[in-house]
């Protein structure tokens, strides 16, 4: 199967397609440098998917940065046993921080990573990957599972640019949107969409 984002965005045109149902692309966005100037493909998909009839849709957040965990954002796997038996050889250990490594990357790079939260790196909150690894003396990529390992963290990450979000805000099958969640404990800076998305949207982008 074909993973990435136009395959996503078309999986749900196919869905709503083939069921006869509306389709909604959720928190729509271009995620990460590589995909970024795709919001153009997104638009002549769903366009050509409307014009034959489908009724597809999609809602977006307007910031920059997205919100997730660390290690649904940058480990290959999100157990905490497979992360473990990765690290305890040496070549298991150097193939795993490679992956690690290119999912930062793919996420615009250490400095765009910043914790929100979260016991594994308690201090840290406000602070990106980039100096967390600095004043660690470790890779980025070796400061990610450090702080996984030590429990966890919620992230925000800054890796979409402004004219993906504008062409796609300016659809008229686009809808407004917020999120929020719970923070992990200690000292928190959650992502603002959940109480200024709206507010955003209007002060900023109108």
């Amino acid at each position: 199967y074909d993973y990435g984002l136009i395959p996503s965005v078309d999986e749900v045109i196919r869905i709503a397609e083939e069921g006869h149902v509306r389709g909604v692309v959720s928190h729509v966005k271009a995620l990460g440098p590589d995909n970024w100037g795709k919001s153009k493909t997104i638009v002549e998909h769903i366009d050509a998917a409307r014009a034959r009839g489908v009724e597809v849709y999609a809602d977006q957040y307007p910031y920059e940065a997205s919100s997730t965990s660390l290690s649904a954002a940058v480990m290959p796997s999100e157990s905490s046993a497979a992360l473990k038996e990765a690290m305890a050889g040496e070549e298991s250990k150097k193939a795993f921080l490679a992956l690690v490594r290119e999912n930062i990357r793919r996420r615009g790079g250490p400095r765009s990573i910043v914790i929100a939260s979260g016991r594994g790196a308690p201090d840290a909150a406000g602070k990106n990957l980039e100096d967390i690894a600095k004043a660690g003396g470790v890779t980025p990529e070796q400061a990610a599972v450090d702080v996984v390992l030590a429990g966890g963290a919620s992230i925000l990450s800054f890796n979409m640019s402004e004219q993906d979000i504008e062409l796609l805000m300016k659809q008229s099958w686009t809808m407004a949107s917020s999120d929020g969640g719970l923070s992990l404990p200690g000292p928190s800076r959650p992502h603002p969409r959940g109480n200024g998305a709206f507010a955003r949207r209007l002060a900023f982008y109108v």
